[in-house]
């Protein structure tokens, strides 16, 4: 017994700094996401650009990584993991340094694609290599551990991102992340021995091409479907074209004896399920991390430092809680953990679209603790439980269908809740502003106090009149806002609570 605790303990002990240069990588995936949301304002304004054109260097990001994510398999057999790694985080870097040195917004959006390629394989694979060095018994720390420098990263760009903006200049936000990757470059090419040549099949070429086709079209449909209009005839020839391009590439992957994607993994009904829960969780965590930070800064009036730091505490606690979700996943049956972290994520995120303009910071910031408790928890079996049934050689595949899957949860969630909020709030002021008529006493009353203060200040009784109507339009709209955010929230907490259902079918052994 002793021996096998010593030889687990030097096993462990070999694996630190091959699993340290692994979670680097998906640590700067994660955390270049964060930080440059946080400085787009600030690129609009240096290269001149407006929200339209900007909004580009997101979609296209997104767009190249989705298209790349499924393909590490395919990719990770012709090259390996560990050159693959090292190629796809020298081109992560290459795009960032360009991105940094771009001259206007096209250029920007051209680089971001070539970045975006990189990320796409780093972060899927890092997850794979992880699983392929841990023993299988040790799946749900594993899991834990890349789930843990991913929500670090979430935590740090944010706050990093806003002192970058206020104090040096947005261009670091890009270089900021280079010498972590070329550090995880060179332990990889150090730490982990030249793999063997795999038998490579032929590159399932139509399948390449039907799969970037619907991933286009529904990224594009989703990214510009409010601007355009859902039911406007771009949008319309967009879903089309992605319903046959989809419907293409299931046929065509079906048929092929060594597909791009392997569609029957989802034969697997532990598989199937992580699926249509990552899907589920994409929409409550990209749309959380897409609501939120607005929230904070439009609603709450919190400066972008006072934003950041508001959420550092949801990610921190996060942290220890990704390690004991991991411990009780090797432990226990994967649901207990899944269950109990998605309760609690659901329930705070509900809490959290009941507050309104005089929760207090400290509130907030608790609440915010809260939620990051179940996200912690609930991230290690959810991966872990997607692949326990999965051999060894299918990890890597799956891994790059989960990430795909949770992308398209994230940005189908941000394009309905974007949606959502302005038709609810078009809905909640029409509704307030029918208890503020003109004519009514208690709006009289508030117009009269209003127009007394600014005629003390100096202004005519016309002007101040003018101001006064402006002045209460703009409280009932914040009100409508307000209510349009809670709204938003109630129906992310929809979409937790349907994850339970499929968490159902999620298996139910231990893994030690």
């Amino acid at each position: 017994m002793e021996v096998q605790i010593a030889a687990e303990q030097s096993r462990t002990r070999e694996l630190l700094w091959p699993t340290i240069a692994v979670l680097i990588g998906s640590f700067i995936s994660i955390l270049n996401i964060t930080i440059v949301n946080i400085v787009i304002p600030e690129i609009m304004a240096s290269l001149g650009t407006g929200v339209d054109k900007v909004k580009w260097i997101i979609t296209v990001y997104m767009l190249s990584q989705a298209v790349l994510m499924p393909m590490v398999g395919w990719l990770g057999r012709v090259v390996g993991n560990r050159n693959l790694y090292i190629l796809s985080l020298g081109l992560f870097s290459i795009g960032a340094v360009l991105c940094g040195l771009s001259w206007n917004i096209d250029s920007l959006i051209a680089f971001r694609i070539v970045q975006g390629i990189g990320g796409g394989v780093v972060y899927p694979l890092s997850l794979a290599i992880l699983i392929s060095i841990f023993p299988e018994n040790k799946r749900g720390m594993a899991v834990a551990m890349w789930m843990l420098s991913a929500n670090v990263g979430s935590a740090i760009g944010p706050t990093l991102g806003g002192f970058l903006t206020e104090s040096l200049n947005w261009r670091l936000a890009f270089y900021a992340i280079v010498p972590a990757a070329v550090l995880a470059m060179i332990m990889t090419s150090i730490l982990f021995p030249k793999e063997e040549k795999q038998p490579v099949g032929k590159f399932d070429v139509a399948g390449f091409i039907t799969l970037t086709v619907f991933v286009s079209a529904l990224l594009i449909a989703l990214s510009k479907g409010q601007t355009e209009g859902w039911g406007s005839d771009y949008i319309l020839r967009l879903l089309m074209i992605f319903a046959a391009a989809f419907t293409i590439f299931l046929i065509v992957e079906l048929r092929k004896p060594d597909p791009l994607i392997e569609i029957r993994l989802a034969g697997d009904r532990y598989f199937a399920a992580a699926l249509i829960i990552n899907f589920l969780v994409g929409i409550g965590l990209y749309g959380t991390n897409f609501l939120i930070p607005i929230y904070l800064q439009n609603i709450l009036d919190y400066p972008i430092m006072k934003a950041g730091i508001a959420m550092i505490p949801g990610a921190a606690i996060a942290v220890p809680c990704t390690y004991f979700g991991g411990w009780l996943t090797d432990r226990s049956s994967i649901k207990i953990p899944l269950f109990l972290g998605l309760f609690i994520w659901a329930l705070f995120t509900y809490v959290f679209g009941l507050l309104d303009v005089r929760v207090s910071f400290m509130a907030v910031t608790m609440i915010m603790l809260l939620r990051g408790i179940g996200l912690g928890i609930s991230a290690p079996p959810m991966m872990a439980g997607a692949l326990v049934n999965l051999p060894q050689e299918k990890t890597r595949m799956a891994s790059g269908i989960l990430s795909l899957n949770l992308t398209l949860g994230g940005m189908f969630g941000i394009a309905i809740l974007g949606t959502m909020l302005e038709k609810r709030q078009f809905v909640h002021f029409v509704s307030s502003a029918k208890y503020h008529d003109p004519s009514s006493y208690a709006t009289m009353l508030a117009l009269g106090s209003i127009q007394r203060y600014f005629q003390s200040i100096g202004h005519m009784g016309y002007e101040a009149k003018g101001m006064a109507i402006m002045v209460l339009s703009t409280i009932v709209s914040k009100e409508a806002l307000v209510s349009a955010f809670q709204d938003s929230f109630f129906l992310i907490t929809v979409a937790f609570a349907l994850a339970f259902i499929p968490s159902v079918f999620m298996s139910g052994k231990k893994l030690v």
